[in-house]
């Protein structure tokens, strides 16, 4: 999760962007995220496991683009399914 914030210290404007993750933090490149999003049972344990822990999902702005530029739809509906199902604030 990204935090913004600005402040003005001495008349000048002070811009600072927080990431913020909470372990246990997992990050899949866009191949192990595809295992993933192809297997349901996989995704479903994936999904458990992180909710319980409370963990952080961390995703590439590499790997965001290369599935909006995919031809099956379905995988990138799987993927945004992912997301929706770990919580955007905590990916």
């Amino acid at each position: 999760m990204l935090k913004y914030s600005k402040k003005n210290i001495n008349g000048k404007i002070v811009v600072r962007i927080d990431q913020i993750a909470y372990p246990p933090t997992v990050y899949l490149d866009t191949w192990a995220l595809f295992d993933f999003i192809g297997d349901n049972n996989l995704t479903d344990r994936f999904i458990k496991i992180l909710n319980n822990l409370g963990g952080t999902l961390m995703l590439s702005i590499m790997s965001i683009l290369e599935s909006v530029g995919l031809k099956n739809q379905k995988q990138f509906q799987c993927l945004c399914d992912l997301i929706d199902s770990i919580g955007i604030d905590k990916v």
